[in-house]
């Protein structure tokens, strides 16, 4: 298990320098290191609808409040993007996969130390690139973009670019195929060259890795759909507030037009290819935050989970009355949480009748197991405290690794890999100002002035 002192990144230095080595988990070296564990503001992870929700603070050891679970499950849906090689191309197709060969332990592959400040979400990293966004220090609303090769253990920059940022837009930063999509404008990965984008920057734009359409939307207009060569390939009526990102069914993607915070609120699901738009079976009242699933979307009204299925059709999940205090939390391992996953959670009498990864946290006893096998997750220094079990972000296919988020006292919540044969804790990194899954055997970090590099151990 890593130490207090390898959760902790550099701290700030006046250059970004690269650095490149590989150094073994609990080597008696750490790469970098501060003697207290800290303290970090959990980071405000976008969800669809052009909002923001930032996770609270831990209000005790004990209890986890409904509002951290939403926010969690969010990061696990939208933070950990993931890719796996197609046609000789990296694509994020799955973002729920991790390669079975963390199951061998974790190192340290690179380093980008001394970077300046940075907004509250400064890379995105999908298959061999990398872009980080720093805050200029002359001028409060320029950005920085610059973009890194990361196919080895030597990062190598590509390109800079400075832009002008509206802080009132509230617009996807993610890559697009071989696009970057930032405050609106599409921007060559490759080259950092600003390309002319179909539409304009005021737009809510909905993109989801691995998808080769977008959609973009104008308040109280139309909604449009785009394929990577911007080509508009339909347009709709815009009724509601928020797109969400893309699920697929049998080869083909479908989103949920929905209202945030809107009582009698009708939704639609379109084929992000043909525009094809069919009413869900129902209403969305007062929806708040909203999650793709593998197979579905899960809303919270109220805090109140619903499911919304392929087929249209509404489900409020309720808890039984008199739940015990042990929670269960499950997910199929190469797919993600499905809706069945997330079914079983509130059916604790159910034995899981799948292959899924589950585990187990009572909040009385705070014991923590995976398949049965308990998992030591204090940190030094905390051992007499409570970490809290939130929820199950990604599992390799095979099963033997589970990414959990975890909250431990004090602290923001934690990226976490598990392996689900025997309970250790393979690596554990504070969220900070985000981890992402570049591709399934790369993991990069982003704290206290560095990006960091993981590998899985050869």
């Amino acid at each position: 298990m890593l130490s207090a002192a390898d959760a902790r990144g550099p701290q700030r230095q006046n250059q970004p320098q690269l650095r490149e080595g590989v150094v073994p988990l609990g080597s008696s070296q750490p790469p970098h290191g501060h003697p207290q564990y800290p303290y970090h503001a959990p980071p405000q992870v976008p969800y669809q609808g052009q909002s923001q929700y930032q996770a609270p603070r831990r209000r005790n050891g004990k209890a986890i409040v409904a509002d951290v679970v939403v926010a969690a499950l969010v990061i696990a849906a939208i933070v950990f993007a993931v890719v796996k090689f197609v046609g000789g191309r990296n694509e994020a197709v799955n973002q729920f996969e991790l390669s079975n060969a963390w199951a061998n332990g974790v190192s340290q592959s690179w380093m980008i130390s001394g970077v300046p400040e940075t907004p509250w979400q400064p890379l995105a990293a999908s298959g061999d690139r990398m872009v980080v966004v720093t805050e200029s220090e002359e001028e409060a609303n320029i950005r920085i973009l610059t973009g890194y090769d990361i196919s080895g253990n030597n990062p190598r920059q590509m390109w800079e670019l400075s832009l002008a940022v509206d802080r009132e837009l509230d617009t996807p930063f993610d890559f697009w195929g071989e696009y970057l999509v930032y405050e609106g404008r599409v921007v060559d990965g490759n080259t950092g060259d600003i390309v002319s984008s179909p539409w304009d920057r005021e737009d809510h734009v909905t993109i989801t890795r691995g998808v080769d359409y977008a959609i973009a939307c104008v308040p109280g207009g139309e909604c449009a759909g785009y394929d990577l060569d911007f080509k508009k390939l339909w347009s709709i009526p815009f009724e509601g507030t928020a797109v969400s990102m893309s699920v697929e069914n049998n080869g083909e993607y479908f989103a949920l037009m929905y209202s945030l915070n809107t009582s009698d609120s009708q939704a639609q699901m379109i084929n992000v290819r043909s525009g094809e738009a069919t009413h869900i079976q129902g209403t969305l009242d007062s929806v708040q935050a909203l999650v793709p699933l593998a197979d579905a979307w899960l809303t919270y009204r109220q805090f109140e989970p619903t499911l919304v299925s392929l087929d249209g059709t509404v489900e409020d999940v309720v808890a039984p009355p008199g739940s015990p205090n042990t929670r269960r939390l499950l997910i199929t391992p190469g797919t993600g949480s499905t809706k069945e996953d997330f079914r079983m959670m509130y059916s604790p009498s159910e034995e899981p009748t799948g292959n899924q990864i589950v585990g187990e946290f009572n909040d009385e006893t705070c014991v923590f197991t995976v398949n049965g096998n308990r998992v030591d997750h204090t940190a030094e220094g905390t051992e007499d405290a409570c970490d809290t079990l939130v929820s199950f972000a990604a599992a390799s296919p095979d099963g033997s690794v589970v990414a959990a988020l975890v909250m431990p006292v004090g602290a923001s919540i934690e990226y976490t890999l598990i392996n689900a044969n025997t309970g250790a804790v393979l690596w554990r990194r504070p969220l900070g100002d985000g981890v992402q899954v570049a591709r399934p055997d790369l993991l990069v970090a982003s704290l206290d002035a560095s990006i960091t590099g993981w590998m899985p151990m050869q």
